[in-house]
């Protein structure tokens, strides 16, 4: 079942004029364990088109060169975790991990370790409140209880991703934060605004 917000951006997608020059769209969707992102990519799949016109793709399981040719093709590309994600995880295994980095720290590890990343052209970084999130993770059987949360390295981990995702180093992110229910309809919109807004051919953009 899709909203009929959802199915009016659906007809707008159908809708838009062919362009042959276009590339496709690379879209990261991010957050903490247990924000929504593998949901909300099912819910907005399978609307943005058919599997010659959208991809989900394993960052891990994909190199750069793939994704390029994928995007090429027009076809848009969709990666949970991607960045984001792996910028933390380094920082994890770093020094970096044990004080957490100013602006100035984090165009530093981006610049040490994201050489040859392609640039998404949308991160949506899901964070929700922490109750929300730790609620969750308690469901998953992750964690026991909320005093778990307070001291553990996933909480650290969620601090590290937040503050990353606001500091402006990453290009193109949204942060959403409000109700999950309003996601997959704002997420659509983004997707189908950006691929509206720059219609012809784009450069693939490399850090």
């Amino acid at each position: 079942y899709y909203s009929p917000v959802a199915m009016s951006i659906k007809k707008m997608i159908e809708s838009l004029p062919p362009c042959p020059n276009r590339r496709g769209l690379l879209v990261a969707i991010e957050g903490p364990c247990c924000s929504g992102k593998t949901h909300l990519i099912d819910k907005v799949k399978d609307l943005l088109g058919g599997p010659e016109e959208v991809t989900v793709l394993n960052y891990n399981m994909h190199d750069h060169y793939h994704i390029i040719k994928l995007l090429k093709k027009g076809i848009c590309v969709i990666i949970e975790n991607y960045i984001l994600d792996d910028m933390v995880d380094d920082m994890h295994t770093s020094d970096h991990y044990q004080v957490m980095p100013t602006r100035k720290g984090f165009k530093s590890i981006l610049k040490e370790y994201k050489r040859n990343t392609i640039v998404a052209d949308l991160t949506i970084y899901l964070e929700p409140d922490t109750s929300t999130l730790v609620n969750r993770l308690i469901a998953k059987e992750i964690i026991k209880t909320e005093d778990e949360y307070i001291f553990s390295l996933i909480r650290r981990r969620n601090e590290f991703l937040s503050k990353l995702a606001h500091s402006g180093i990453i290009e193109n992110v949204v942060c959403m934060t409000h109700d999950p229910i309003t996601k997959e309809t704002d997420a659509l919109n983004l997707i189908t605004m950006r691929a509206a807004m720059e219609m012809y051919d784009r450069p693939i953009k490399i850090y």
